[in-house]
């Protein structure tokens, strides 16, 4: 399966740090508006707003995914990147469940897309056009960086894609040497989620490149990791 997660600043609005309460209010306010608005049957679905979710689907969400987990990041704690929490935060998940949105977590606005079978094209598709739906939210872009971000991990194309793999093979210890060759030449990290030889497949770097190239990197990557397994 592909996940890919795509952040955005909105334009004139602080940084989680430093933004006040009634700023934050407004954030919310505009990104369930702009969501809503959307005439897209594939888009559409309902807002959750964080602290009315019950215990026990909350519980369920942060297992699965759907929802962020409480506030624990020691460095972001630092960086008071969680100041009101929980208000004012909550996630946005369609009908078709395979694209939700976190509003306010440690960005303003993070969307995540979801393909089974490893379909990159088609879950990069459907991140572009949610983002294009969106663009009168108008994003706060660098010309030389390129999008903004309060955690420096997430600016330039902010695109996070991991693919879910199993890689028994290539798991072995006697292996150890490729699975890092192959790591290094992709600039793909491959972490082990298990002992079956299932790995989190995902990229290491957003800045200084478009999209199409992070996306053609990527897909190379995966395919010499499939083509080294056989």
């Amino acid at each position: 399966s592909i996940t890919i997660t795509g952040n955005r600043a909105i334009k004139d609005y602080a940084f989680m740090p430093i933004i006040p309460l009634d700023k934050i209010v407004s954030v919310e306010k505009k990104i369930k508006e702009a969501l809503f608005k959307i005439e897209d049957e594939d888009f559409k679905g309902s807002y959750h707003t964080y602290i009315d979710i019950e215990e026990d689907q909350l519980k369920q969400w942060i297992e699965d995914g759907t929802v962020f987990p409480p506030a624990i990041d020691k460095n972001l704690k630092a960086a008071e990147t969680f100041r009101f929490w929980s208000k004012c935060r909550g996630v946005f998940i369609n009908d078709k469940n395979n694209y939700r949105v976190w509003v306010n977590e440690q960005e303003q606005l993070q969307i995540i897309v979801y393909e089974d079978g490893g379909n990159l094209k088609e879950a990069y598709a459907r991140l572009f056009k949610v983002l294009s739906y969106l663009s009168e939210l108008q994003f706060e872009r660098h010309p030389r960086w390129g999008f903004l971000a309060h955690n420096l991990k997430n600016i330039g194309t902010t695109m996070r894609i991991v693919a879910k793999a199993k890689l028994p093979k290539l798991s072995l210890e006697e292996n150890a040497s490729k699975l890092d060759t192959l790591s290094d030449a992709a600039s793909i990290v491959a972490e082990r989620i298990d002992d079956r030889g299932n790995y989190d497949l995902y990229n290491c770097q957003k800045v200084g490149m478009t999209e199409i190239t992070l996306l053609k990197g990527f897909n190379k990557g995966i395919k010499d990791f499939i083509t080294a397994e056989k």
